[in-house]
Parts: C-alpha cells; structure tokens; sequence
C-alpha cells in the first residue's frame, strides 16, 4: 500500500539552529501514528511543516501522491490535512455549533464569498457536517452552549472537533490530553480509538500510556533528528530510545 504521507529528508533551519534535521516520515492510510521525544526534539517543528504553518529549508513532502512542499496552511487543509492545536483555539464567545459551522462553511464553500444575505441552512450539506462532528465529540447536548462555558475536557474536545469538520484525511492532533485529568484522558483516548475508523492520525503526546494504547507505529525525534521508528512493542524496548527519551529505564 502507497504512503498517503511521505516526507523525504526535510529540514529546518532557524540561523544557526536545525530544528529538524534530514528527517524523513511515511504514513499509511488508517493508521494511527506516534510522534514521541524529549522536549526541543523538533515534533512541533515538524507538525508546523505538515501542516503548512512553517516552510521547510530542504526536503519534500507529498500527500495522496502530490507534492504539498511550501503551501501554505490554508492550501494544505484544502487537500485534507487538519491540524488540532495543543493551546485551544476556539472562540469562546460563541456557541458549541457555531464553532464547528466556521470551519465546515470552509470546507464547503472554499475561498471567502461575499454573499451576506444567504441563510445558512441553504448550505448544503452543513447540517450533516455539524451533526455529525457534535455526535462524534459527544457535545451534542452542549450545541448551544457558550464555548468559554464549557469544561476544559470539553474545549478540548471541540477543539478536535474544529478540525474534523474540516472533512480531513489526515488529522493531526498536538497533545490532545495535555492538562487532561486521568478520566477525561480515557474519554480522550476513547475518541481517538472512534475517528481511526474514518481518519489517518498523527499524534504528539507525551503521555505514554496513551501513545502506547492508540499507536500502531511510532517515530522517535531527538535534537531534531529521528533517532527510532517502529511498532510499540519495538520502541518500548530501544535503547536508543530509553536513553533519550525515558532517561534510561522501562
């Protein structure tokens, strides 16, 4: 089977510092993908790269066999790609659904068209899209709540949830249980193991038990370079990897 993602040997340079170094990926369509290491080891380096927020200095990444090096975030969500963002960005004077309809109006109608007089609901195929997100992040009995009144797993969650509405075929989520309590880790983990079945996913996590319970193949950065890659089985048993990232020991 193709890679529905394959980044060859790309690079980051800010000045003097390489934030990635050579580093090359290759993702497989329905797959759940790991991206572990040390803080300063390039991971959001490399997911700003993917997803178009950052430009590499050398190398190439092609997505669904087209080449996607160098446009910019708006071009690559276009293409399929979605990110979610560690720090939640969502707007938090408006509702649950009204957070979720920006994003899918985007997805749906493309470039920006000055049309104010058009109802929403004449958009086809919008209310699919927001049912379907709210059902998926189980807010839907939060639809219409305010989104700074939300509980912070919930934020999180529709932070998720601005991504896939989106329509993504590669979702990249940027540690989607940093802060999370261990419950609402679980419901996290939980949610992630439910959009495999319709999305390839590349995480960043720190959180071992959870990369270890969702992954199916995982990448291991450090000082910007991949040190490891393998299943989880293999990885928790590097020493490579023990000795970077686990300070060495189990």
């Amino acid at each position: 089977m193709a890679a529905m993602l394959e980044a060859r040997s790309i690079t980051k340079r800010f000045g003097g510092l390489t934030a990635v170094n050579e580093l090359s990926l290759e993702v497989r369509q329905g797959t759940v993908n790991a991206l572990i290491g040390p803080n300063g080891a390039g991971k959001s380096t490399l997911f700003k790269m993917l997803s178009g927020e950052l430009r590499p200095t050398s190398g190439h990444i092609h997505f669904k066999d087209a080449p996607i090096t160098g446009l910019n975030a708006t071009e690559i969500c276009r293409r399929g790609i979605s990110k979610s963002y560690q720090t939640t960005q969502i707007f938090p004077n408006l509702t649950v659904s009204e957070n979720i309809v920006i994003p899918a109006l985007a997805k749906l109608r493309g470039p920006f068209r000055f049309d104010p007089f058009r109802r929403l609901r004449g958009v086809r195929g919008l209310a699919d899209v927001l049912a379907g997100v709210l059902r998926a992040m189980n807010l839907e009995e939060r639809a219409q709540t305010r989104a700074a009144d939300l509980a912070y797993g919930e934020k999180r969650r529709l932070e998720i949830g601005l991504a896939l509405a989106t329509q993504p075929d590669l979702l990249l989520l940027d540690e989607p249980t940093a802060g999370m309590s261990p419950e609402e880790s679980k419901g996290t983990v939980q949610l992630v193991k439910e959009l495999r079945k319709s999305v390839t996913i590349i995480v960043v996590e720190h959180d071992m038990d959870v990369v270890f319970e969702l992954a199916d193949r995982i990448t291991v950065m450090h000082e910007g370079r991949k040190i490891a890659e393998g299943p989880p089985e293999e990885i928790r048993a590097h020493p490579a990897v023990q000795e970077a990232y686990l300070g060495g020991a189990l």
